[in-house]
């Protein structure tokens, strides 16, 4: 789906908006989708977050 890289997205900035950490092993047009996908699912990944974390 995704190439076979990895991102590492912070879901947690002060302006709101998750931003990409880093990416490794993906061309910059294909870390745009997960970037998509994070900045959509971003208030159920940080729900789950803080089940797991308190």
């Amino acid at each position: 789906m995704f190439d076979d890289g990895q991102v590492k997205i912070n879901l947690i900035c002060p302006d709101g908006v998750p931003d990409l950490i880093w990416a490794e092993g993906m061309k910059r047009n294909v870390v745009r989708r997960p970037m998509q996908i994070v900045t959509e699912q971003r208030p159920s990944f940080l729900d789950r977050w803080r089940q797991i974390h308190g």
